[in-house]
């Protein structure tokens, strides 16, 4: 098989590795959440979602009774799936939670997770250590969903790296293009307060593009 043909492979088969731990998963949230809904005697619930794939949030959850009457929805514990707490020893997952917190020693205060607590960093964690790992026990067991518990454990749901990117506050010297042998002052294009300062010299558009000339 050529490259392309061994890549299609592989992905089917993570797939359907997914696919299968998604079942699991599945399984296991009806097993905590529909028993108590049903002892509160819902038949139903609606939930609306603003947003698209692991990007958006929930916007509201109605629950009805056999009458179709909305009902409060009832307070219960609910135990989250985790892989790794049912076997296999803290050093199997010790690696992928390391890999999160590497950006540490770039900043060490929250703000070193926009680089990696995001649904695009769970994606590249099992691009770099593969769709499953085998722990101790000889059970295999999903990276994405290890990298999907570390960030809710941290931040409470799973941003995009958009969203963390739309809370960065533009900096003149983001958007202006120099050549390699010019020199540039990145000191000067911060204010107080972070407020972008606005470059001298007349701007134009081309091909439907700003462009600043410096």
């Amino acid at each position: 098989m050529t490259d392309f043909q061994t890549a299609i492979t592989e992905f089917a088969v993570r797939q359907a590795e997914r696919e299968a731990q998604a079942q699991i998963e599945i399984q296991h949230l009806k097993g905590v959440v529909i028993p108590p809904l049903r002892t509160a005697g819902i038949v139903r619930v609606e939930i609306g979602f603003d947003g698209y794939g692991d990007s958006g949030a929930v916007e509201e959850c109605v629950c009805y009774d056999a009458a179709n009457a909305s009902v409060a929805c009832p307070d219960a514990a609910v135990e989250p799936f985790r892989p790794e707490t049912s076997e296999g020893n803290v050093e199997d997952y010790l690696p992928l939670h390391q890999w999160f917190d590497q950006s540490k020693a770039i900043l060490a205060d929250p703000r070193h997770r926009a680089l990696r607590h995001h649904a695009e960093g769970i994606f590249m964690l099992e691009t770099l250590f593969g769709a499953t790992i085998v722990n101790a026990d000889g059970r295999s067991v999903p990276v994405r969903l290890v990298g999907e518990q570390h960030v809710r454990e941290d931040l409470g749901s799973i941003p995009s790296f958009a969203d963390w990117a739309r809370l960065i506050t533009p900096q003149a010297w983001m958007l202006r293009g120099h050549r390699l042998d010019e020199s540039v002052e990145l000191s000067g294009d911060r204010a107080a307060g972070g407020e972008v300062v606005p470059s001298s010299g007349p701007s134009s558009s081309v091909g439907g593009r700003s462009r600043i000339a410096i």
